[in-house]
């Protein structure tokens, strides 16, 4: 089996581990204060990973896979994102949330990196041969991500 896209494979299973391990970081550092907010995060990280997962699957193998199998494993990546993010909206809608505290700060900066990193993902940009827009995306989305998880420590219910 033929490895296409060995680091955008990488850097995608790296992503997908980070958000699985915010996952049980939330649900630790959250298991005394247990609010609808935390929960709609840890499935939202929860949800991203599964679909980071996917998507490395897809760009790492999808040479060797069936034309049914690529779309489905890549359709699916794209479902799971949509459904990760509705639940970090989810959480931070049901969060009591004041502007200019420490946790709109949190999501302001997970919103600016992700909205950079996205920026540069469909740009097609190339740093170097084997390091393509996907792989940076998905370093700077693990930034991101980091920051949406400071901001959901601190998330209390309305």
């Amino acid at each position: 089996m033929k490895i296409t896209e060995p680091m955008t494979l990488a850097t995608d299973y790296l992503l997908a581990g980070w958000c699985l391990f915010l996952v049980m970081r939330l649900h630790y550092s959250t298991r005394w204060n247990r609010c609808r907010s935390a929960w709609f995060w840890e499935i939202g990280f929860f949800f991203i990973g599964v679909s980071a997962l996917l998507g490395g699957t897809y760009h790492g193998f999808q040479c060797s896979l069936e034309l049914s199998m690529r779309e489905a494993l890549w359709n699916a990546t794209l479902y799971l994102i949509g459904v990760g993010s509705g639940f970090m909206v989810a959480g931070t809608c049901t969060a009591s949330l004041k502007w200019g505290d420490s946790n709109s700060s949190w999501l302001l900066a997970g919103l600016a990196v992700s909205v950079v990193s996205f920026v540069i993902q469909q740009s097609g940009l190339v740093l170097f041969e084997h390091f393509n827009h996907n792989d940076l995306y998905h370093c700077l989305q693990i930034i991101g991500l980091y920051f949406f998880y400071r901001a959901a420590l601190f998330l209390r219910d309305n």
